[in-house]
Parts: structure tokens; sequence; C-alpha cells
């Protein structure tokens, strides 16, 4: 379905600005929100983002459900 590096994509910058704004770009939703469709394991500052816009990431989910 996808695939994914062992890489994190959320760098400490992006997790910061998250902290500071609440906030990530549509890319990040996207990815937490492919992560979670193939059971790939968040790391601890993708799931706190992933808490924070659980909203945001399922209904990404759900849009890419639909394609």
């Amino acid at each position: 379905m996808f695939s994914f590096s062992n890489k994190s994509i959320v760098t400490e910058k992006v997790y910061r600005a998250y902290v500071n704004t609440g906030k990530v770009s549509k890319g990040i939703i996207t990815v937490l929100a492919k992560k979670t469709m193939c059971g790939v394991e968040l790391t601890s500052q993708e799931f706190a983002i992933f808490c924070g816009l659980t909203a945001e990431v399922n209904e990404e989910i759900l849009k890419l459900t639909k394609k």
C-alpha cells in the first residue's frame, strides 16, 4: 500500500512548531494517516501530534480510503 523509511517525518523543528502553534503541514497529516492505516508504529513526537490532531488525521484517512 504505502512504504516508509525508518526515519521519522517529524523533525525537532516541526515538533517545536507544533508545540508552539498546534499546527502542522498537510503533508505531515497525510503521512501520519498513511502510517496509521498501515499499522506502522509512530514515534513519540508523531504520536503526540496524532493525539492532538486526531480529527484531522481521521479525516485524511477517510479521504485516502475513498481514492
